[in-house]
């Protein structure tokens, strides 16, 4: 990916993240981006595009010392993690935006890094999306997208 300019061909779940606060309205420009996950797929990639929209980015892992004083202060928290209850709702400042990306399996049922119904029944949070619901469709959509743009490259249309 070219580091400065995501707009066109990017890894498609980062991509599908923008693409969604994007979607919902979500004000970046100068606000507290938390990106929990260090992945070269979605947590790195992730943060680099929400700096070209001039976010202030915070990176953290799962290993992160006090990673609640993080989520308190940060506007917008993507988690792409995959531990249970990494994330506490009640460390969610009001306003806040939460991306679910990482998951877990407990049992046959996917798991996400926060709980993302007692997060909607305490209403302090803006907008929560979940993997399953909303995250899956947004990067099916940009692989589609970034295959549409490849093509238009390579054969100049």
């Amino acid at each position: 990916v070219n580091l400065n300019n995501d707009t066109q061909v990017a890894p498609a779940t980062p991509k599908g993240v923008i693409n969604l606060l994007e979607y919902h309205n979500v004000e970046m420009k100068g606000k507290v981006a938390l990106v929990i996950g260090k992945s070269n797929h979605v947590g790195k990639p992730l943060a680099s595009m929400l700096m070209n929209r001039d976010a202030t980015v915070l990176v953290a892992n799962k290993d992160t010392k006090d990673l609640r004083s993080l989520v308190q202060m940060a506007d917008i928290i993507v988690s792409c993690v995959g531990k249970v209850d990494l994330i506490k709702s009640e460390d969610v400042k009001q306003g806040a935006v939460l991306i679910g990306v990482g998951f877990t399996y407990v049992g046959k049922k996917q798991i996400l890094d926060f709980n993302v119904e007692e997060i909607v029944k305490e209403g302090k949070a803006l907008l929560v999306s979940n993997r399953i619901n909303c995250t899956g469709k947004a990067t099916i959509n940009s692989l589609i997208s970034n295959v549409i743009e490849l093509y238009k490259i390579n054969w100049e249309v």
